[in-house]
């Protein structure tokens, strides 16, 4: 399968607990299947020091991009980082993007928010995600996600909002699926966030690759946000990334992340370049899904 005109946007390297690959051997994959650009999005949790780029992993790792960038000349390599949002932590969010980009000297091409721990609880860990459903309805715990990420974006800080429903990883080993209606009033919340302060939802597809067995996000909550930034006369701002901790997994799934994008009504992508959203179009089905 070729990638081309197609962006993995959410990638990790070896500098977190959870991965083991190195920057060259995801830019040689990128750069087998097509890909357009890569962008590589290591964690910065600061309540999980596990999973923590410091500083010092920070300067190895653009230092590895620039040599790869050097190496793979018709790859464009984004440097990104995946950073938590906690409530009540703005201010030091914030003043840690404003000291990683003061020591590359130069902007990230975008920050993806992300929200893994809520109520206390890691709800990304298969160990404590039953810890957290066991504090309230299933609905209530959704809609209190929701409004966390809808925190998240009216910060600033964010270009990108990843795997926005990731609060459904474990939900249907632990409960039966949740109907939406339950928990849309949160989510348009969430997506009047994103409109108002031009913050992009990423289409992810390893939800695909786990329990979930569905992509974030879902098809009503995409087509949502696409039917409402339509209803607004704006473009919607949309990613693409496989959430890729192995070489092996860059752009997979990446032909029913954009079926699921096309029957949602959207016609573009987004790219990000030094924090600037630049619009792309959205790639024809049948280009992204032919053989190699």
């Amino acid at each position: 399968m070729k990638l081309n005109g197609v962006d993995d946007y959410h990638v990790h390297t070896a500098v977190s607990i959870d991965c083991q690959e190195s920057v060259e051997a995801c830019c040689i994959r990128a750069v087998e299947l097509g890909l357009d650009e890569i962008g590589f999005s290591n964690h910065v949790m600061l309540k999980l020091p596990d999973y923590f780029m410091t500083e010092d992993d920070l300067l190895d790792h653009y230092q590895q991009i620039k040599t790869c960038q050097k190496q793979f000349p018709s790859l464009i390599i984004r440097l990104a980082m995946e950073l938590d949002y906690y409530s009540g932590m703005e201010d030091q969010i914030a003043a840690l993007v404003k000291r990683y980009e003061s020591l590359i000297g130069r902007k990230f091409d975008f920050i993806i928010g992300s929200v893994h721990y809520i109520n206390g609880v890691f709800f990304s860990s298969s160990r404590r995600a039953p810890d957290l459903f066991a504090q309230a309805s299933v609905a209530e715990i959704y809609c209190d996600y929701f409004d966390l990420l809808s925190k998240a974006v009216h910060t600033g800080i964010f270009d990108v909002i990843a795997h926005p429903d990731l609060i459904k990883k474990y939900t249907h080993q632990l409960h039966p699926p949740l109907d939406f209606d339950l928990y849309r009033a949160s989510t348009e919340r969430f997506i009047t966030a994103l409109l108002e302060n031009g913050v992009a939802m990423e289409v992810n597809t390893k939800g695909l690759r786990i329990s979930a067995k569905e992509i974030y996000p879902s098809r009503e909550l995409l087509s949502l946000y696409v039917e409402k930034a339509i209803a607004e006369g704006v473009l919607p701002m949309i990613t693409l990334g496989s959430d890729a901790h192995r070489a092996e997994n860059i752009g997979m799934d990446f032909d029913r992340a954009l079926q699921l994008i096309h029957q949602a009504g959207a016609s573009c992508l987004t790219r990000f370049e030094r924090r600037v959203a630049i619009t792309t179009p959205l790639p024809a089905i049948d280009v992204v899904g032919s053989s190699s």
